[in-house]
Order: structure tokens, then C-alpha cells, then sequence
């Protein structure tokens, strides 16, 4: 009887944590990020948004995505993207990221090949 109870505990809260985690990667507003950037560091998030200020690297490629306001956008590789163009971007937000030698702060790094 006891390890019903205990398997109806465990199972519930596995259930509960994976409501979190799909909870976590929901889309977002860019402005509800920038209201409190601190809550989502290091969480993953989606947007949406116009792409803007596009720049290719090496290995990477990095751009704003747009509404209202803007977050920096780090794209590990060469996304085939356009700027103006309207996009999801999915990835880990990050208050602050060093990118070679730069800060970049408020930033969503994306994995290869996601976008």
C-alpha cells in the first residue's frame, strides 16, 4: 500500500515537472523579457519578432529580433534569414554572454540549425 502511494507521488511529480519545463519554452513577449530579464537568465524562451542588424562571423551569426523592442540574437552557424524577415527564435537567454571578445548583453543563443 505504502509504495502505491509513494509511486502516485513520484508519478505526479514527474507530471508536474514536465508541465514546467514545456511552461518554460512557451512563447514569451521580447517586452515581458526586458520588464525582467533576471527571471528568464539562463531559461530557455521563445519569441517572435522581425529580424534586424544582421551580422555573419566566422562561426556564427548574430541579429536583433524585433518588436516594440529588441533582443540580441546569437545563431550558432549561418541561419538562411533576411532581415525584415518574421521569425521564432528559440534558445537559452543569457543577461550576459561573451561572444570573442565582446559582451553582449540580453541575448538568446540559438543552436545550430534551429532556426
Amino acid at each position: 500500500m505504502r509504495m502505491s502511494v509513494k509511486c502516485k507521488i513520484a508519478v505526479g511529480a514527474m507530471l508536474v515537472a514536465s508541465a514546467v519545463s514545456a511552461a518554460a519554452q512557451t512563447a514569451v513577449h521580447i517586452h515581458d523579457i526586458l520588464r525582467a530579464p533576471g527571471a528568464f537568465n539562463e531559461h530557455e524562451v521563445a519569441v517572435f519578432g522581425h529580424v534586424r542588424e544582421l551580422t555573419a562571423a566566422p562561426h556564427y551569426t548574430t541579429f536583433k529580433i524585433c518588436g516594440a523592442r529588441c533582443l540580441n540574437v546569437l545563431a550558432w552557424g549561418h541561419p538562411r534569414i533576411a532581415a525584415g524577415e518574421a521569425l521564432s527564435v528559440r534558445g537559452r537567454f543569457h543577461l550576459l554572454k561573451k561572444i570573442d571578445h565582446h559582451k553582449v548583453r540580453n541575448v538568446i543563443e540559438v543552436e545550430h540549425g534551429t532556426l
